[in-house]
């Protein structure tokens, strides 16, 4: 498991590198990106995650109780799936493929498939359309995730993992509006600065000429 091979799975499913970004940004904000992590666990190694993630898999902790309970609120996985529902959903789909609760693919096949139900369309729709890791990042927040905190400190934090996220796996495709630095002033040496002003000066010497011309 790792943040590449996430990176990779969500760009085969044809993604742009934006909207990978946005969605691992989010990722990054509720797991780590550790697709077995157990909500609330911080202790090294996610030991805590790791024997949780094998008592489901042995059947020790049966679907009912992993859809209806879990240590520290319930969140399990990269999403950190919570709802009855949507965990009933990820718990089934581990069956169906074969694979651990805590598998990373198994995973983003279930969120991809989260994506294309009901109201989480709208999530897919400007993934698929927006040019901005911003934009894509407030909606999967504000839609997909529901986190208590969606202040805009909340938000602007979310995105900003997400052009971390880009700055380190994308291959440059496409340009994201919403990462450009606060700082954009255009720094020019004083040799260019002179080069600069003797043209300004050479045009507005032809237009005074050109003016004068007119004149006769």
């Amino acid at each position: 498991m790792s943040k590449e091979t996430i990176w990779d799975n969500l760009k085969v499913r044809g993604f742009s590198d934006i909207a990978v970004a946005a969605i691992m940004g989010n990722l990054e904000a509720e797991s780590n990106c550790i697709s077995n992590r157990i909500q609330g666990d911080f202790t090294k190694g996610y030991q805590r995650s790791a024997q949780y993630t094998a008592q489901v898999d042995a059947g020790n902790i049966d679907r009912h109780e992993f859809i209806h309970a879990g240590p520290g609120g319930g969140g399990y996985g990269l999403a950190q799936w919570t709802l009855q529902s949507r965990k009933a959903g990820l718990y089934d789909l581990a069956k169906k493929m074969g694979t651990s609760i805590g598998d990373e693919a198994m995973q983003l096949e279930w969120l991809c498939q989260e994506l294309q139900l009901g109201e989480y369309k709208k999530v897919l729709e400007t993934l698929k359309a927006s040019p901005s890791i911003r934009e894509c990042s407030d909606v999967i927040v504000k839609i997909y995730e529901r986190p208590a905190d969606q202040s805009e400190a909340a938000l602007k934090q979310r995105a900003e993992y997400g052009r971390a996220m880009y700055q380190q796996f994308s291959t440059g495709e496409a340009e994201d509006p919403g990462g450009i630095p606060d700082d954009t002033t255009i720094r020019i040496t004083e040799e260019d600065f002179k080069k600069y002003t003797k043209a300004i000066l050479i045009v507005k010497t032809i237009q005074d000429l050109i003016a004068l011309i007119k004149e006769f």
